[in-house]
């Protein structure tokens, strides 16, 4: 399983490209994310964020539900919920 680096600093991006190609999706673009209600090997469910790059390509992301809920507690804990 990947680990999920959770940063919160406005240029994260400029330190995780330095030095490589950074591809940026366009608007319009789709990101989609779908679930496997037993994708650990615990049985507990995973998620996975899939990113076509160009027509032949195609970069997934998979990691554990609670791993995402936890990313999403932490940027909830700094911004707030912007749903209120």
């Amino acid at each position: 399983m990947i680990v999920l680096d959770i940063n919160l600093t406005e240029d994260f991006l400029d330190k995780i490209s330095e030095g490589k190609s950074l591809i940026h999706l366009a608007d319009g673009e789709v990101v989609r994310l779908g679930a496997f209600p037993h994708g650990m090997q615990t049985g507990k469910p995973s998620v996975a964020f899939g990113f076509e790059v160009g027509d032949e390509a195609v970069v997934v992301a998979e990691m554990s539900f609670a791993l995402l809920l936890t990313a999403v507690d932490t940027l909830k804990a700094k911004y707030g919920d912007p749903r209120d």
